[in-house]
């Protein structure tokens, strides 16, 4: 039997973070599952862009499991940090992101 849907939200899929600066003066971040073809979604912030990955990774999975086809399993990564360490640093680069769009707005 293969596994529920809720056994691979569990899994720890790769996430990639690409922040871009907009044309609107503002910083916006594309995140994705790489393991997951299609499986991306944009943020105005690093934890809306990764919440959204949340929803849209949950869609994913089940379509395919509702489709009968295979749902790829994460890679194997060396390094893995838990959620306690992931928070901080998302928190830390949302700051960096107001301040750097602050400063740019305030040079203009």
């Amino acid at each position: 039997m293969g596994r529920t849907l809720e056994e691979y939200l569990e899994l720890p899929y790769t996430a990639v973070i690409a922040p871009e600066w907009h044309s609107n003066s503002t910083w916006i971040y594309t995140v994705e599952n790489p393991e997951l073809p299609g499986c991306n979604k944009l943020g105005e912030t690093v934890a809306k862009a990764f919440e959204a990955l949340r929803v849209v990774r949950k869609m994913w999975i089940r379509s395919r499991l509702e489709a009968g086809e295979q749902v790829p399993l994460p890679a194997l990564r060396s390094v893995c940090p838990r959620p306690s360490v992931i928070s901080p640093a998302i928190q830390t680069i949302d700051r960096l992101s107001l301040s750097m769009s602050l400063d740019r707005r305030i040079a203009a």
